[in-house]
Order: C-alpha cells, then structure tokens, then sequence
C-alpha cells in the first residue's frame, strides 16, 4: 500500500465515510423542524428519517422490567420500581413540552416587545405632540370652568334678589287678599239678597203711600249712596221749616227698571269720601238700621240695607288694602324687569354651559 500522505488522507476519508453515523435530533413541535427542511433539502433525500412517537405504557413497562431483571428484586417491589420509572418518563416528556413550549412564547413575547419599542419610537413626536396639546387643553378647559363658576354665581345672586323680591310682593299679595276676606261674606250677603229681590217685591216698596221709618231710613240712605239728592218740603209737623224728604227720590229710584243691575254694578271701588262718610256716620251707626228689623217691615228693603252695610265694610277694607295695592303694583313692576334680566342671564349661562360641555366632549375623545 502507498503510504504517501495522499494515499492516507484518502484512505481515511474513504474509512470516515464507511464507518461515521451522524445522529441528528429534532423535535417536531411547533415551526422550526419545517423550515429546517425547507432549507436543507439533504435531511430528507440523503438521511434517514426516524419518526420517534410518544412511548407507550406498555413498551414503557417491557423495558423497565427488562432492565430492572439483572437487579433480582422482589416481583412485588419490581413492579413498584417500574411504575416508578414509567412516571419519570412520563413526567420528563411533560416538563419538555412545557419547557419547549416556554421557550417558544418567550420567543414571540420578544419579537413583540421589539416590535412595539420600534413603534413607540415612531409615536415619539406624536406622544409629544399629543402631552402638550392635552396640557394646552388641560389650561383651556379650567379657565372655562372658572368663567362658568363666575356666571353661575352671578345667576345665582340676581336669583336671590329676584326670589327676595318674590317674596316680599307674594307676601303683600297674601296681605291684601286677607284683609279682602273680611269683607266678602258681607259682600257676598249682600249680593246674595240683591239677587233674590224681584220686580214685584220692589213695586211694593214703591207703592207705598205712608211707609215704615225703616223704609224711608233704608231708602235714604240708597239715595245717598247713589248720589241723589232730596227735595226740599215744608215739614209735615208744622215746624214752619224746610226739611229735607228722600221719599219722592226713591220712588222715583225704585221706578228704574235698571235699579238693582245699578247695585250689582255699583263702583265700590271708587266710593266718594263725602258719600260713605255721610252713610257711616248718619245709618250705618244708626240702632234702627239692621237687616233683622228692617226684615219685620220689608224684605226688599232687607236686601237693600244688607248691601249698604256692605258696602260701608268694603270701604273700609278698600281703604286699608288700597296702599298695599299700590305697594304691590310697584312690587310688580319691579319684579317685571329683574325677571327679564335674570332669564336673560339664565340664557345665557345655558348657551354658555352647552358650548362648554361640548369643548370638554370633544377634548376627551382627542385625549
């Protein structure tokens, strides 16, 4: 045999060839054994593939048994010791699996950390950007607030005037209508009587030739009240003077088919001074003039004293109420323009709470 180092080197090769085995193992799990193949074509046409499956328990238990012969153990106690062996095995593969498995999600969990580090270096200027629009919105958004604060104090100031002012006219209001309230029952009354009387039951009155000194008390003191004034006759005792008769007015009066519409409508508003302080001082305090004897000589004439004694207590109350009227009219008119501006204010602040409530929507959907 040539022994030049040729020859040597390859008849070594030649043994290398001859004798060396190579053993490659892959798992199959998951990607990695498939681009392997794709790129080393040779694995697949120039070696050969064996394809390990997961063991069996029963070639599992044949080959702990067969091992475990040479150590002469109890049967027994061999077949604890190869159950034993079956459940290492059994457990290796599983803490593989997991272990593989580990392997490959802290693979991904690293490509998608890079991945998003790549991308928060391109939202870099757009994060900046974003921070001083959102503190520029922060700053917008509390001035705002302190020109929304302001408004609503001063709504809620001129709200306390106004309700102030509410109440002082309401509390007039109340005043006026109490003092009212005495007089309408007798008003009431009154009217009530008035409403009762008939054409016929005023006839009666009229034709009377010699009437009752209730009556003609009743009577003149109607005539008085509607302003009618009295003819002037020699005095029927024989004085020799002039007195001053009621009786030819009001027949006169009691001829007027109108006659009790005009008492119904009476201006009790407007009493002259002269006329109701003549009908106070002269019948109202007079002992004779009350609708219960009135009523034994004439029930006309009832109604009518009713309505004149009515008409004395609503001047009364009328007198009383009349300022506070005035006073809650002014109270009134007051009020008016305060209300005007204060809903004005109320508009306004409502506008101006709608555009704020919407510039802070539409700040918090841009952050």
């Amino acid at each position: 045999m040539d022994s030049s180092p040729m020859t040597l080197f390859g008849y070594f090769n030649e043994r290398v060839r001859a004798n060396l085995h190579l053993v490659v193992a892959m798992s199959p799990i998951g990607d990695t054994f498939r681009t392997r193949l794709r790129m080393f074509p040779s694995l697949i046409n120039c070696c050969t593939i064996d394809w390990f499956t997961a063991w069996p328990d029963d070639a599992l238990e044949m080959v702990a048994t067969s091992l475990l012969q040479e150590t002469k153990l109890e049967a027994s106690l061999l077949a604890h010791c190869v159950t034993v062996c079956k459940y290492f095995h059994h457990s290796i593969d599983d803490l593989a699996h997991r272990y593989v498995t580990g392997l490959e999600k802290l693979k991904e969990a690293k490509l998608l950390i890079t991945e998003l580090q790549e991308e928060l270096k391109l939202l870099q200027p757009r994060l900046v950007e974003t921070s001083a629009n959102t503190e520029a919105l922060m700053i917008k958004i509390e001035q705002d607030t302190i020109q929304v604060e302001r408004k609503q104090e001063l709504v809620a100031a001129d709200e306390a005037v106004a309700n102030k002012k509410f109440a002082d006219a309401q509390a007039i209001k109340d005043d006026c209508e109490k003092e009212l309230a005495k007089a309408v029952p007798a008003l009431n009354a009154a009217t009530d009587a008035l409403n009762t009387l008939k054409q016929d039951d005023i006839r009666v009155v009229k034709a009377m030739k010699n009437p009752p000194s209730g009556v003609k008390l009743v009577m003149e003191a109607v005539c008085v009240m509607l302003d009618l004034k009295p003819e002037r006759k020699p005095d029927p005792n024989g004085s020799g003077k002039m007195i001053e008769d009621y009786w030819a007015p009001s027949q006169k009066l009691l001829g007027d088919m109108k006659f009790l519409q005009n008492l119904l409508h009476y201006d009790k508003e407007n009493i002259p001074t002269k006329i109701i302080t003549h009908v106070r001082n002269e019948f109202y305090s007079h002992p004779d003039f009350d609708p219960k004897k009135i009523r034994m000589v004439s029930m006309a004439c009832e109604g009518l004293c009713r309505w004149v004694r009515a008409m004395v207590v609503y001047d009364q109350v009328i007198k009383i109420v009349a300022p506070k009227k005035q006073a809650l009219e002014a109270a009134n008119h007051e009020l008016a323009p305060q209300n005007e501006r204060l809903e004005e204010k109320r508009k306004e602040l409502r506008e101006y709470m709608f555009i704020y409530l919407q510039y802070v929507h539409e700040s918090a959907q841009v952050l």
